[in-house]
């Protein structure tokens, strides 16, 4: 890992805390995911942060979005994305 940022004078850290709930469940899964409360019954509508495979699909998103940059300008786990450069320029505009 510390052999890709050889060189890297610009580095960003971004932390998607709320990656989770820009993934949208599918309409046929939302009753699986409801609950019941005093004020009714409520179904999600993006994936909450505590489900089993939500993870994998933010993980999944990710690598979707950002895979032309890999190992060339970023690198990323889960919701954490680190981007690195040489200079400001190629910082900005990577390709």
């Amino acid at each position: 890992m510390l052999d890709r940022f050889s060189g890297a004078r610009i580095i960003t850290k971004l932390d998607l805390q709320n990656a989770y709930h820009l993934i949208q469940i599918k309409d046929w899964d939302e009753y699986k995911r409801a609950f019941r409360t005093w004020y009714g019954q409520f179904e999600y509508q993006v994936i909450p942060f505590r489900l089993t495979n939500a993870p994998p699909s933010v993980q999944a998103s990710i690598d979707n979005c950002l895979w032309p940059f890999f190992d060339d300008v970023a690198v990323w786990y889960l919701a954490d994305i680190l981007i690195y450069s040489t200079n400001q320029g190629e910082h900005e505009h990577p390709v």
